[in-house]
């Protein structure tokens, strides 16, 4: 009887996860979108439709104008524009707007995803923390980026390592939170890095080579569907913490959201020089799977399962607003370089020529997702 009603809870909440996922995308969607239409509607361009969704639509209502949808298949949305894909002579059409009223216009959307990202990143920190609150879990205290205590016979004590010493550079990189260290020692391989350290007023360059340390990363984290384990560096110290004032929670909550910005350039960047695969890459299916795992924690510790959603959704909508800022047909970041263009040359692409550059690069992206979806279900399996 146990084991049954263990089954039937585990169903319940799988199928919870996937309401959930539906409901993040939907709303980092709808976010995008609005970021557009509110951006389009201020500039006075006719909005035909706002749908939520692709696909058939399961209803619509028009509302001064404008068509508002939900549409059924929940991943994707847009926003129809006047002029958009084809020659207007209407006044609302977008095509008759200035260069830099289109430029907004299609920054808008990739705009408000990173500021979703931003303010979610400040609703966790400023309310439990979230990685960054001291060590005995007190939430009204935070992190900060300087040495509380130094281990004995760690490189750190080793390098010369002192009590408050302010980390704020790392091989010359500066920074701002001690994650940003980490990460910059994972992605050097342990090697030697010279750290620079703020003691009483003035900048002491210290060598060290961090030792290595064996740390695992959850599924939900991974986005490979399982657990994996990594090498790790430290220096061998503990983190000076400090009262939560408004000023160190803005600032980290900014330091944060660059450092997620970052590591998304940077895992492009791999990408892009053959680096890392694009089995590695998730898409709809693997991020559902990574949402479902945090959903699930939420079985053991409600709060803690709901600190690593919101922060897995602040994560995918800076994600979303950079990916979309990409210089890639048919993407934001697409139009963009088109307008770009057309401002430098004093006119515009030639429409059918834009728009064909466009299709070719949805196609090329349809692909992209058929495959990186089958991945996703291969990891699954």
């Amino acid at each position: 009887r146990r084991q049954r009603q263990m089954c039937i809870r585990d169903r319940l909440y799988m199928i919870l996860s996937i309401l959930v996922a539906i409901l993040v995308f939907g709303f980092l969607v709808l976010i995008h979108e609005f970021g557009h239409f509110i951006m389009a509607k201020r500039n006075g361009v006719t909005v035909h439709e706002f749908a939520i969704g692709m696909g058939p639509k399961i209803f619509s209502k028009e509302y001064k104008g404008t068509a508002y949808s939900l549409r059924w298949i929940p991943f994707g949305g847009f926003v129809q524009l006047e002029g958009e894909d084809e020659e207007s002579d209407e006044e609302g059409s977008l095509n008759k707007k200035s260069v830099w009223a289109r430029f907004k216009i299609m920054f808008a959307g990739a705009f408000m995803n990173l500021v979703c990202g931003f303010l979610i990143y400040l609703l966790i920190i400023a309310t439990s923390g979230f990685g960054l609150t001291a060590p005995d879990g007190d939430s009204g205290k935070i992190l900060v980026n300087k040495v509380g205590e130094v281990i004995a016979g760690t490189p750190a004590e080793v390098a010369g390592f002192q009590a408050d010493d302010e980390i704020i550079k790392v091989d010359g990189t500066r920074v701002h939170l001690s994650s940003e260290v980490r990460y910059i020692l994972s992605r050097k391989g342990g090697n030697e890095v010279t750290v620079t350290v703020k003691r009483n007023g003035q900048n002491i360059d210290l060598k060290i080579k961090p030792m290595e340390q064996e740390r695992v990363i959850p599924a939900k984290e991974s986005g490979t569907g399982q657990d994996e384990t990594i090498k790790d560096y430290t220096f061998g110290y503990y983190l000076k913490s400090e009262d939560k004032t408004f000023g160190n929670v803005i600032s980290n909550t900014f330091y944060q959201s660059i450092y997620s910005c970052k590591m998304i350039l940077d895992s492009l960047g791999d990408l892009i020089r053959g680096e890392v695969s694009l089995k590695q890459m998730s898409g709809p299916v693997g991020i559902t799977g990574m949402i479902s795992s945090t959903v699930q924690d939420m079985q053991n510790s409600f709060r803690e399962g709901l600190l690593n959603l919101l922060n897995l959704v602040a994560i995918i909508s800076i994600n979303l607003g950079i990916f979309n800022l990409l210089p890639l047909p048919a993407l934001d970041g697409g139009r963009i370089l088109f307008l770009l263009i057309e401002g430098i040359r004093r006119k515009p692409v030639k429409r059918e020529l834009e728009g064909m550059i466009h299709l070719v690069g949805l196609g090329i992206f349809m692909l992209l997702m058929v495959f990186i979806v089958f991945n996703d279900i291969i990891k699954i399996i």
